[in-house]
């Protein structure tokens, strides 16, 4: 005959504490539950073995005493709950109370409340399990709604007894409050989910980054930022603020509209209100404000809905020098603590690009002010090579023509003489011009920058038998000082480069407006340039040429497909 026994863990060992009549049917193993009275000190253990069928629910007085005082000291609920020959329950264990807020007498005075407590979401599951449609796991979760409305995650362990006409009778089962290791699991996860998002955010904030990273000028990095942020990090709507110079007021720079396209906001000012998020940001040196349910404005201001907000201060390295807003007025979800972070490290990297655009632009001024300086020297150098050595050198010659013409007849040796060393004069006399046109062509200031160039090309051709044509459209370009000898300077370099390495028998020059900016080509049918020529370090021409239009805002491309075509692009204002 089997036998259920109960063994509970003693300090030498296990031993007999008591019998208990067990369930029939019921599978060997073990059921641990939490002693709550003092007189237990360790939990207790049980271990049960199947039970004769012939046995009922009703146990002597005295090994129901010993099983109750055991079950009812347990953090679990035990349960049994019958259907036949009505539905009640049979048992259910003190810890209801503590787990449900529900008493024992309730329950047993209610046989339907052990089902009202089922959460509404899980009773559809537990019915699939009741009626057998699903097969019984062993253990398997239900949240409980306790009776101050408070859901808690349960675990149980059940048993469905049927009798031989296959009608369930009773549902016996433990069940285990878990709901705070369910919360510390959903805590995790969603720690998991968000560092998960952070990272694949981060990469795309990388790529971002890289491409940020080529732009030229500090309004394009603003718009460019703008679009990349709506369109590759998702934010629905953000905009860049700039500080003014006084420091007491705000300059746009690019936004989102209220109907998600990039908008120009550079001719907006913003004071700067004590208590707002600029003030926050600027003065009380927060470098980062987050605000939900707050007003969201537009550019100018004006209140457009209530939402989520978020403003990150844009630093250079050492003073605040703007701010990146975003909101959720388009998207209408919550910015997530993943895409906080992500804006304010975005926002650190427009910082650290703003500086370096800085410097480069400090860069470009001191070069362009040392060129200026340089060619006005270069033309002080000319002119005084002009005025005074050229000069002597046309009075010497004068002078040995004289000579010549009064010598006597019988001095004919001395008449070659002179005549050698008035041919040495004049080889002086065009290396002295020759050298003043490339220090400063005087063209260059008499009749501008066109007409300097088609003498350039008269030169070329006639230097290198090279065909050269120039073309310009329209024909009068009103470019002076800096910008025109800069332009020069490049052509007058490519022009070098064709000579020296194209192997070209045709070069064209086109010079044209193009939306505010002058834009000059120069193509030969040459060789062609490769991609490694262009970008090696020692190739000092293609670096000034380059040089010389950043420095006036432009830029400068190489093509070596079918020839060389060099492209300058100058931002110009037409008159």
């Amino acid at each position: 005959m089997s036998r259920a026994r109960t063994l509970t863990r003693a300090r030498g060992g296990w031993t007999e504490e008591m019998r208990a009549r067990a369930k029939p049917d019921v599978r060997p193993g073990f059921l641990e539950t939490g002693a709550r009275g003092p007189s237990t000190p360790r939990a207790t253990r049980m271990e049960v073995e199947p039970a004769p069928a012939s046995l009922t629910w009703d146990m002597p007085n005295e090994n129901e005493r010993r099983f109750r005082t055991l079950i009812e000291n347990a953090r679990d609920i035990i349960y049994r709950y019958e259907f036949l020959p009505e539905p009640r329950l049979r048992y259910v264990s003190p810890a209801v109370t503590e787990v449900l807020g529900y008493t024992e007498e309730e329950h047993y005075a209610d046989p339907n409340l052990a089902f009202k407590v089922i959460h509404p979401g899980d009773r559809l599951f537990f019915l699939r399990i009741w009626r057998g449609r699903v097969e019984v796991p062993d253990l398997f979760g239900l949240r409980l709604v306790r009776k101050d409305g408070r859901v808690v995650w349960t675990e149980h362990h059940v048993r469905f007894l049927y009798d031989g006409k296959r009608s369930l009778t009773a549902i016996e089962g433990v069940g285990r409050d878990i709901s705070d290791r369910r919360r510390l699991e959903d805590g995790l996860r969603v720690r998991e989910e968000t560092e998960r998002q952070f990272r694949k955010q981060l990469t795309v904030l990388v790529d971002v980054t890289n491409r940020l990273s080529r732009v030229g000028s500090t309004d394009d990095l603003a718009r460019l930022a703008v679009e990349l942020g709506q369109r590759e990090l998702g934010f629905s709507r953000l905009s860049i603020w700039c500080v003014d110079n006084n420091g007491e007021s705000l300059k746009g720079m690019y936004g989102v509209d209220e109907d998600g396209q990039v908008r120009d906001e550079r001719a907006i000012r913003s004071p700067i209100h004590p208590g707002s998020t600029h003030e926050q940001t600027f003065k009380r040196k927060r470098g980062f404000v987050y605000e939900r349910r707050s007003d969201l404005r537009d550019c100018t201001g004006k209140i457009v809905g209530k939402g989520d907000h978020v403003a990150a201060a844009i630093w250079d390295g050492e003073n605040v020098i703007g701010v990146l807003h975003a909101d959720n007025l388009l998207s209408g979800k919550p910015i997530t603590p993943p895409m906080r972070r992500i804006l304010k490290l975005y926002a650190s990297v427009l910082g650290h690009l703003c500086a370096r655009l800085h410097s480069e632009e400090k860069f470009h001024k001191l070069s362009m002010h040392l060129r200026t300086l340089r060619e006005q020297e270069k033309t002080r150098i000319a002119r005084e090579i002009h005025d005074e050595l050229g000069q002597s050198l046309t009075g010497i010659k004068l002078q040995l023509s004289w000579l010549r013409e009064n010598l006597d007849s019988d001095k004919e040796a001395l008449a070659r003489k002179v005549q050698s060393v008035i041919g040495i004069v004049d080889s002086s006399i065009l290396s002295l011009q020759r050298i003043c046109v490339e220090l400063r062509p005087a063209i260059l200031d008499d009749l501008g920058l066109l007409d300097a160039i088609e003498w350039m090309a008269q030169e070329f051709v006639a230097r290198t038998g090279i065909e050269c044509r120039v073309s310009a459209r329209p024909r009068r370009i009103p470019l002076k000082g800096y910008p025109a000898t800069a332009l020069f300077r490049i052509c007058q370099e490519a022009l070098t480069n064709v000579a020296r390495h194209a192997n070209a028998t045709r070069v064209r020059i086109s010079l044209r407006w193009d939306n505010g900016n002058l834009m000059m080509r120069v193509a030969d049918n040459g060789r062609g340039i490769t991609e490694r020529e262009v970008t090696a370090p020692d190739s000092f021409g293609i670096t000034c040429m380059r040089e010389r239009a950043v420095e006036l805002g432009g830029s400068v491309m190489i093509n070596g497909k079918m020839g060389t075509t060099l492209t300058v692009r100058l931002p110009v204002r037409m008159p």
